[in-house]
């Protein structure tokens, strides 16, 4: 869903393994349009062995404003205590009409599923204090329209037990 969504100069917010990213240059290389997917960037702050940025939080990100098409948070916006400052700092590196992307599960499935699933990453790390293991939609809706965000559509995937956001930076 996310990788079918990213348009031109990508930054990965909590990119992991730094797959999304890899897949995006594969595709562009493939449709001869490659110059946005190898600027992308992946950003993290765990090293899982990736060419990913290693940053101490997402409260100030070292990237120049307007300097991205497209904004990424996969599954990682609950783990990220600062949200706030984030999407905030999303907003600044975003180009006018850039978009954010943010998908997530909700509370329960993910109290649930982080239990069980044994790659969770929290069975891999410490957790932070403020991290959550799911979110529900009004609270990540509440999030993207306070950050000055617009236009955001919802769509649901996997049976609908997940959800992905695109909101807009106004131009």
């Amino acid at each position: 869903m996310v990788l079918d969504a990213l348009r031109g100069r990508c930054l990965d917010i909590g990119a992991g393994d730094n797959m999304l990213l890899k897949l995006y240059r594969e595709r562009s290389r493939q449709a001869d349009s490659f110059d946005g997917a190898v600027a992308s960037v992946g950003v993290d702050v765990v090293d899982w062995g990736s060419d990913c940025v290693i940053l101490p939080n997402c409260r100030s990100l070292p990237f120049r404003s307007a300097s991205f098409d497209t904004v990424t948070f996969v599954a990682c916006i609950n783990h990220i205590p600062e949200r706030e400052a984030a999407l905030a700092e999303a907003l600044r590196v975003l180009r006018p009409g850039g978009q954010v992307i943010i998908t997530m599960i909700g509370s329960l499935i993910g109290k649930i599923g982080h239990a069980i699933w044994w790659y969770s990453e929290d069975k891999h790390r410490d957790i932070a204090e403020g991290e959550v293991m799911g979110m529900d939609a009004d609270e990540i809706e509440r999030l993207i329209a306070q950050s000055g965000f617009t236009d955001c559509v919802e769509t649901g995937f996997v049976y609908g037990l997940n959800r992905m956001w695109i909101a807009r930076r106004p131009l």
